[in-house]
């Protein structure tokens, strides 16, 4: 039950450094030069909102100890599923893949998305075998 505790708060800063990192350091394409912005500002905003939904999901499973907590790890193992494959495959991005989005953005989201599903799919394991 004490990993429970552990893989949560995993879950929780691998959302919040999601949340900030798509918005920072591994953030889309800047705007043109006329300031128009292009596709993949679009999906960095997305996968910004998707990063807060996942800590608020997170941060609600360690409040919650119930059957629910179940729902909420489903939830968000199919809400980093969506981030995962949102830059280039769910959402059109930049032509030219050399681009910031395709060589930041898109590895980063990838890499966090498939943490986040394992850490979920762990915290839910963890539950199950509890009972």
């Amino acid at each position: 039950m004490k990993n429970r505790g552990a893989i949560r708060w995993a879950a929780l800063v691998l959302s919040i450094l999601f949340a900030i990192g798509v918005q920072t350091v591994f953030h889309s394409c800047p705007a043109g030069e006329d300031g128009t912005w292009m596709h993949c500002h679009d999906v960095q905003r997305y996968l910004f909102m998707i990063g807060i939904a996942l800590a608020v999901l997170t941060a609600a499973g360690l409040l919650i100890r119930s059957r629910l907590s179940l729902l909420l790890d489903a939830a968000v193992a199919v809400l980093a599923a969506v981030a995962a494959l949102l830059p280039g495959t769910i959402m059109p991005m930049c032509m030219m893949d050399t681009m910031r989005c395709y060589t930041m953005m898109q590895p980063f989201a990838r890499i966090m998305g498939v943490l986040l599903i394992l850490a979920a799919l762990a915290d839910l394991i963890s539950h199950l075998r509890a009972r």
